[in-house]
C-alpha cells in the first residue's frame, strides 16, 4: 500500500470516528534548536499506534477512549512530552486474530514507538506474546483481564485503567454494608472479563462477612432473551443480584430484568451496567435506581476534571464524556508523564520502560493515579453512581467514593 492509500485509510478511520477535526496533521519530522536557536538535528514525531475496537457493538467504547486520549492531547498543544506526535489509528474490529495483524502493521510498517489502546480483555491476552517479543510498549486504555498484571505480566505492557478484579472488588464491601449480606446472585456473560469481575466482587463481599447464593453465566454475545436466566433467579429468590454486562447486553438483560418483574422485589446493582450514556438511555426507566462503580463521574471537583470536561466538549460537543473516554485520558497522561521525565527522548528503550514504570503519583480528573511499579497497574479511587433523571436527561449520579483499589498482583 502506497502513502496515499495509507493516508486515505487513516483519514477515513478518523472521520468514521468522529475524530478527524481533533487530530491534527503532523509532519513526520520536527527539528530541535539549540540555545542560540539554531537547528541541530531531524527528531521525527512521536509515532503513536493507537488499535481499538472501532467497529461492532462495543465500536463506541474504542470511539470514546480514543477521544479521550485525543482530549488530553489537544490541553498539551497537540505534544505528548514536548514531542510534536503522529497517530496511526486500527480498528480490531474485537477480533484477536485481526488484531495481531494490525499490531504487526503498526510495528513493522508504521514503525510506532508506543502503542496504546485495546478494548477486549482477549484480544489483549492475544496480543500479550506479540507485544512481548517485538519488546513495543503497549500502554492498554480498557481491556482489563487480571493476568496480564499476573502470570502474563510483561515489561512491555502498562494499564491506565483497571484489570477486571478490581471492577467486581470495588463494589463488593459496599453491596455488604448497603444492599443485601446473605444470599446474593450474581449475573455476567461467560467469558474472561465476566468471571474475573464476578470472582472479584466474591473475594470482597465474602471478605466482608457475606455470603453468595448462586451465579448465572450466560453465553457472551448471543443471548437476545434471557428470560431462562432470570427464570432461575426468580426462582432462587435471591436477596439482592450484582451483576456485569457489556455495551448491548446491558441494555438487553437490564430492560428484561425490569419486564420480568425481577426489579420491584430484587434489588439489582452493578459494574458497568449502565454505562456510557447511549446504553443508559437505551434502557431508560428500568435503570432507575441502579447502583454502579466507575473510576470517573462528571461531578467530581478538580481542576483536571473541569478542563477535561471543558476540552471535550469544545472538541465535540456538549454531552457527558464517558468512562471510557476518562480512561483514555488517563492513557495519555501517563504517557505524557513517562515522556517528559525523560524530556520526550525515547531513543534509549530502556530508559523509556524505566520512565513508564516510574511514573509514580499524579492527579488525573479521576483523582490521585498512582501506577504500581510491581504489577504496572493503577492503584486508583472508584465512585458509586446511580442511574437517575435529571434535568431532563437520564444520568449516572456521583453519590460517594467506594474507595482506593489495586489488583493483588501474582
Amino acid at each position: 500500500m502506497d502513502d496515499a492509500e495509507t493516508t486515505l485509510t487513516r483519514r477515513e478511520v478518523l472521520e468514521r470516528a468522529g475524530v478527524a477535526a481533533a487530530i491534527m496533521s503532523v509532519p513526520a519530522v520536527d527539528r530541535l534548536t539549540s540555545a542560540a536557536g539554531a537547528a541541530t538535528r531531524p527528531a521525527r514525531a512521536l509515532r503513536i499506534g493507537q488499535l481499538l475496537t472501532l467497529s461492532g457493538p462495543l465500536g463506541s467504547v474504542g470511539l470514546d477512549l480514543q477521544k479521550g486520549f485525543v482530549t488530553y492531547v489537544r490541553q498539551n498543544a497537540s505534544r505528548l512530552g514536548g514531542r510534536k506526535i503522529q497517530f496511526f489509528v486500527e480498528d480490531d474490529a474485537g477480533d484477536p486474530r485481526t488484531a495481531l495483524q494490525k499490531a504487526e502493521r503498526l510495528v513493522s510498517e508504521r514503525e510506532v514507538d508506543v502503542v496504546t489502546g485495546v478494548v477486549l480483555s482477549n484480544v489483549a491476552i492475544a496480543l500479550r506474546d506479540f507485544f512481548h517479543s517485538a519488546k513495543v510498549p503497549l500502554i492498554i486504555s480498557n481491556a482489563a483481564a487480571d493476568e496480564l498484571t499476573r502470570g502474563e505480566s510483561s515489561p512491555y505492557i502498562f494499564r491506565a485503567a483497571y484489570t477486571n478484579y478490581m471492577i467486581g472488588a470495588s463494589m463488593g464491601r459496599w453491596f455488604y454494608r448497603n444492599i443485601a449480606k446473605n444470599n446474593v446472585f450474581t449475573a455476567a456473560p461467560n467469558y474472561s472479563a465476566g468471571q474475573e469481575i464476578v470472582a472479584g466482587f466474591i473475594t470482597a463481599f465474602e471478605r466482608a462477612g457475606g455470603k453468595i447464593g448462586g451465579r448465572v453465566f450466560p453465553p457472551f454475545g448471543t443471548v437476545s432473551d434471557y428470560q431462562p436466566f432470570l427464570s432461575q433467579i426468580q426462582g432462587e429468590r435471591p436477596s439482592a443480584v450484582f451483576a456485569f454486562f457489556p455495551g448491548a447486553e446491558a441494555i438487553r438483560f437490564v430492560r428484561q430484568y425490569s419486564e420480568f418483574g425481577l426489579k420491584r422485589t430484587i434489588p439489582l446493582h452493578g459494574a458497568f451496567i449502565t454505562d456510557p450514556a447511549p446504553v443508559l438511555n437505551a434502557q431508560g426507566s428500568a435503570a432507575q435506581g441502579i447502583g454502579s462503580s466507575a473510576v470517573w463521574a462528571a461531578e467530581l471537583q478538580n481542576q483536571r476534571n473541569a478542563r477535561f470536561l471543558a476540552t471535550y466538549e469544545r472538541l465535540y460537543g456538549k454531552g457527558e464524556p464517558s468512562t471510557f473516554a476518562a480512561t483514555g485520558h488517563n492513557a495519555a497522561q501517563l504517557l505524557d508523564v513517562a515522556l517528559r521525565s525523560i524530556k520526550g527522548d525515547t531513543s534509549n528503550q530502556a530508559r523509556f520502560l524505566r520512565a513508564l514504570k516510574n511514573v509514580g503519583t499524579f492527579q488525573t480528573p479521576s483523582g490521585i493515579f498512582t501506577l504500581d511499579p510491581k504489577t504496572q497497574n493503577p492503584i486508583r479511587n472508584f465512585y458509586l453512581r446511580q442511574a437517575r433523571f435529571e434535568d431532563g436527561k437520564w444520568q449516572n449520579k456521583l453519590l460517594s467514593l467506594l474507595g482506593s483499589f489495586r489488583d493483588p498482583g501474582r
